[in-house]
């Protein structure tokens, strides 16, 4: 089943460095458990605070992709998830396969 994937992170200030090392993880250990690829999984990163924005696009290089997440940055800011689901939204639009399952996570 081709599936694209993309995660939604709470880069807020609701969430304090820890926190979003653990979401970071989760968003990790997400993907690593897929079989990433053109004809199988591809991941998406999506951050959010004040306003969202692409982080990692649509890939399907597992090695790619799980090294971009372990490198997000930390952030800072007020909190709008909604800005971070139509980011992601805009993606799979944009960027999605016709013949994919769409599936967004997002933090809680």
């Amino acid at each position: 089943v081709k599936i694209d994937l993309v995660a939604v992170m709470d880069d807020s200030g609701s969430v304090n460095t820890a926190e979003f090392a653990q979401e970071r993880d989760f968003v990790h250990n997400l993907m690593d458990q897929f079989a990433i690829g053109p004809d199988d999984v591809r991941g998406a990163v999506v951050k959010f605070a004040r306003s969202a924005q692409l982080s990692i696009a649509l890939n399907d290089n597992k090695p790619n992709l799980l090294q971009q997440i372990r490198n997000l940055p930390k952030g800072g800011g007020s909190t709008c998830i909604g800005c971070g689901m139509q980011v992601a939204l805009g993606e799979i639009n944009n960027r999605g396969r016709s013949d994919a399952e769409c599936v967004m996570v997002c933090s809680p």
